[in-house]
C-alpha cells in the first residue's frame, strides 16, 4: 500500500462541544497559510420585537411608522416590516400569520428567516426524579401543542457526571426533538450544599461546586449563542440556585439578554414552591431573577402545564420584524440597538444588540466548539454552507463482533477553499438514537493536500443496527468546512456455511493518499487494523471507488471477503450483475479472479470486473455466491453513480 499515514485521535467525549483541536493556533503559524479576505457589503439586518401593554397582553396592531430604531446611537431607516400574529386555540394552534408590507429597497442577498428558536434546557443535576418527570411532561406538551411550522428546537441538559450535554441541535424535525427529550436521562444526585465554592467563582455563599459549573455552563452558552441570528428562547427546567445566587444570576440574565437570549424558567422544586417568600427571597429567587433579567418570564408551578406552554407561546408568537440596511464589517464588534414605539406606554422586548461577524481565526474556544457542534449535529448547518464529499460505510460482520470501515474520498482540487491551510478531520458515528458511539480526530497538513485523492478511513467495532457516519473537514485558519455523510446497516452475523460481505471497489488511479483515524486503542497500545489488512491487494496503481465512478472506466477491481464456514468441500458458482433501478433491468458482467488468499477465517478474492458502455445513472452491483450441492446462497452489493 502506498503512503499510509496514521494520525493521533481525540477520544470519544460525553458531548461534542468538548471536541476541539487545541493545536490549531500553532498550525496557523506553520506552513503555507493564506488569509481569507472578507469584502465589505451592505446587508439587511432583521430585528425581532415583542410589544405588550402594561398587563402583559401582546400589542399586534402597530405599523412600521410607529417604530423608531437606533444602531449604535444612529437612527436607522426601517425599510422592511413584518407582523406575526398568532391566533389560539390552545392545543392545536394555527400557524403564525406573516403579513409583508412591500417597500422599495436596494437588492441584497436574502436574509436569514426570522423563525422562532427554542432551546429546551433540562437541569437534571439540580433536580429529583419527580422534578425530572414534571420537566419532561411540560417540554413534551409545549413541543406537541405550541410549536409552529418553521420553528427550530434544540435540547440540552446539565448532567451530574457529564456536565453540559447537547442532545439535539436546532432542528425543525419535532419527532427528533421529542425523542431527544425522552432520552435525556441520568440519575439525579443529592447536592452537598455545605461544600465551599472554589476560589474565583461567583460569591453567592456556601453552595457546592456543581452550582459553579452550572453557572459557567450558562455563561458559556450565552457566548456561543450570540452569533445565531434573532432571539433565542431558552426554556430552563431547574430546582433553582438559592437566594445567595440571586445577584449573580441577575448578572447572568443580563449577559444572556445581550446575546439575545430570553430565558423562561420553570421551578421544579415541587415540595417548596408554595412556601411564603420562596420566590422573593428564598431558594426560588435566583431562578426567578434570571428570567426577569433576560426579558423572559418565571413560572412557579410545574403542574400548571397548559398555562406555562400557552404563556411562552403568547410571548414568543406575536412579534414584529424590523429590517434596515447596514454596512457589514468583519470585526466582531458589538452594536447596541435601541427601539422605541411612539404613543402609548408599551413594554418592548427586543434584542439589545448584535455582533458583527468576524474571521474564524478570531473565534474564542467556546465559539469554535459551537461552530463544530453546528457542523456535527445540525441537519442544515447555519454557518457558511459546508461543501460535500463522498463517504461510504462497509460493514464486515463476524462472530466476535462486526467491524465497520468508514471510507471517504476527498479531492482538494474541488474543495479549494477548505484546503488553503492545515485542516482537521473529525469522524463521528451515530447510532439510531443519535448517540455518538465512536469518534476520531486528525490533522491534515497543507503539504499533504498536494496528493489527490485523499482517502480518510476509520475502522470501528459495532453491534448490529442502523448507523450514520459523518466526517467533517475544517480549515484551522478560516473555518471553511466540508462534510461527508452516509447511513448504513450493520447486519446480524449469520451462523451459516456461506457469508459474503460488501466489496471494496478499486479504479485505476495513481497517487492515493491514505489517512487512518486512530482511536483510543492506539493510545492504549492495543493493536489496530489497517485498511490493507481488511482489504488486501491495495496498490499504488489503484484508488478506492467511493459513491461515484466515471463511465470511461472499463474495468473495476473488487476486493471481496467471504466465509465458507467449516466446510471445505463447497463448490461455489459466482454471478455478478449490474442492476439499474429506474428501468428494472439486470446487466450481466464478465469477470475473472485475479488473486485469492485468506485472512483470519475469511477467504479473500481480487476480482477484475469488466463494464460495458452504459448511460450515466445510479446502479447497484450485485455479487451472488451459490453452492448447488448444499443449496447455499449469499448475496452482497454496492451502489454507486456512474457519471
Amino acid at each position: 500500500m502506498k503512503r499510509i499515514l496514521k494520525i493521533g485521535s481525540l477520544f470519544l467525549l460525553p458531548i461534542l462541544l468538548n471536541l476541539f483541536a487545541v493545536n490549531d493556533l500553532e498550525s496557523q503559524e506553520k506552513g503555507v497559510q493564506k488569509a481569507l479576505q472578507h469584502e465589505a457589503a451592505v446587508t439587511l439586518k432583521l430585528i425581532q420585537v415583542y410589544v405588550t401593554d402594561k398587563e402583559g397582553n401582546p400589542v399586534t396592531d402597530l405599523k412600521k411608522e410607529d417604530f423608531f430604531l437606533w444602531d449604535n446611537e444612529k437612527q436607522q431607516k426601517i425599510t422592511d416590516f413584518e407582523t406575526h400574529v398568532f391566533v389560539f386555540p390552545k392545543k392545536e394552534p394555527e400557524p403564525a400569520q406573516a403579513v409583508k408590507i412591500p417597500e422599495e429597497v436596494v437588492p441584497s442577498p436574502s436574509p436569514t428567516p426570522m423563525n422562532r428558536k427554542f432551546f429546551i434546557f433540562l437541569d437534571i443535576q439540580r433536580n429529583d426524579p419527580i422534578g425530572i418527570i414534571k420537566s419532561k411532561r411540560i417540554a413534551r406538551y409545549f413541543v406537541e401543542t405550541q410549536i409552529q411550522p418553521g420553528d427550530e428546537v434544540g435540547v440540552f441538559s446539565f448532567q451530574p457526571t457529564a456536565g453540559f450535554v447537547l442532545h439535539k441541535y436546532l432542528t425543525t424535525d419535532m419527532e427528533k426533538v421529542l425523542f431527544a427529550i425522552k432520552k435525556a436521562r441520568a440519575l439525579p444526585v443529592v447536592l452537598n450544599w455545605g461544600v465551599p465554592m472554589s476560589s474565583g467563582g461567583p460569591s453567592w455563599g456556601g453552595f457546592a461546586k456543581p452550582l459553579n459549573v452550572f453557572y459557567y455552563a450558562l455563561e458559556d452558552l450565552s457566548v456561543s449563542l450570540q452569533y445565531i441570528p434573532g432571539i433565542k428562547n431558552i426554556v430552563l427546567f431547574s430546582r433553582g440556585a438559592g437566594a445567595g445566587a440571586k445577584e449573580m444570576f441577575d448578572l447572568l440574565g443580563n449577559r444572556l439578554a445581550s446575546a439575545n437570549c430570553r430565558v423562561y424558567t420553570v421551578d421544579t422544586n415541587w415540595r417548596w414552591h408554595y412556601l411564603k417568600g420562596y420566590f422573593e427571597s428564598g431558594p426560588g429567587s435566583a431562578l426567578k431573577q434570571l428570567a426577569i433579567s433576560s426579558g423572559g418570564k418565571p413560572f412557579e408551578d410545574p403542574d400548571d402545564v397548559e398555562t406555562i406552554a400557552q404563556d411562552i407561546q403568547q410571548m414568543t408568537s406575536n412579534y414584529y420584524v424590523l429590517g434596515y440596511y447596514v454596512e457589514q464589517e468583519w470585526n466582531g464588534e458589538y452594536h447596541e440597538i435601541k427601539i422605541e414605539v411612539k404613543g402609548k406606554d408599551y413594554v418592548i422586548y427586543a434584542q439589545r444588540g448584535y455582533f458583527n461577524p468576524k474571521p474564524y481565526s478570531q473565534y474564542s474556544a467556546a465559539e469554535r466548539r459551537l461552530h463544530l457542534a453546528d457542523l456535527a449535529f445540525s441537519d442544515a448547518p447555519r454557518s457558511e454552507a459546508p461543501m460535500p464529499f463522498s463517504l461510504e460505510g462497509l460493514p464486515i460482520p463476524g462472530k466476535d463482533g462486526s467491524r465497520l470501515v468508514l471510507l471517504s474520498e476527498i479531492r482538494p482540487e474541488t474543495l479549494e477553499e477548505v484546503f488553503l491551510n492545515d485542516t482537521e478531520i473529525i469522524t463521528l458515528v451515530f447510532d439510531e438514537e443519535r448517540n455518538i458511539i465512536d469518534s476520531g480526530w486528525a490533522v491534515l497538513k497543507y503539504e499533504s493536500t498536494k496528493h489527490t485523492p485523499i482517502h480518510h478511513y476509520s475502522i470501528t467495532r459495532l453491534k448490529p443496527g442502523l448507523y450514520e457516519g459523518r466526517v467533517i473537514v475544517r480549515n484551522l485558519v478560516s473555518g471553511k468546512s466540508a462534510i461527508g455523510t452516509s447511513s448504513f446497516e450493520v447486519p446480524e452475523f449469520r451462523k451459516s456455511n456461506l457469508n459474503v460481505y460488501p466489496p471494496l471497489l478499486l479504479i485505476p488511479e495513481k497517487g492515493s493518499f491514505y489517512i487512518k483515524a486512530v482511536k483510543e486503542e492506539k493510545r492504549r497500545k492495543i493493536k489496530t487494523l489497517s485498511l490493507n489488512e481488511l482489504y488486501p491487494y491495495l496498490s499504488s496503481r489503484h484508488s478506492p471507488l467511493v459513491k461515484e465512478v466515471d463511465r470511461s472506466e472499463k474495468n473495476l477491481l473488487a476486493v471481496l471477503r467471504y466465509s465458507s464456514g467449516s466446510r471445505e468441500d463447497l463448490k461455489i458458482d459466482w454471478e455478478i450483475e449490474l442492476f439499474h433501478g429506474p428501468s428494472g433491468r439486470n446487466i450481466p458482467l464478465e469477470f475473472n479472479i485475479v488473486e485469492s488468499g485468506k485472512y483470519e477465517e475469511d477467504d479473500i478474492l481480487l476480482m477484475e470486473i469488466r463494464f460495458p458502455y452504459i448511460e450515466p445513472d445510479i446502479y447497484t452491483l450485485n455479487i451472488t455466491l451459490r453452492d448447488p450441492n448444499y443449496n447455499l446462497e449469499a448475496v452482497t452489493s454496492r451502489t454507486f453513480r456512474i457519471r
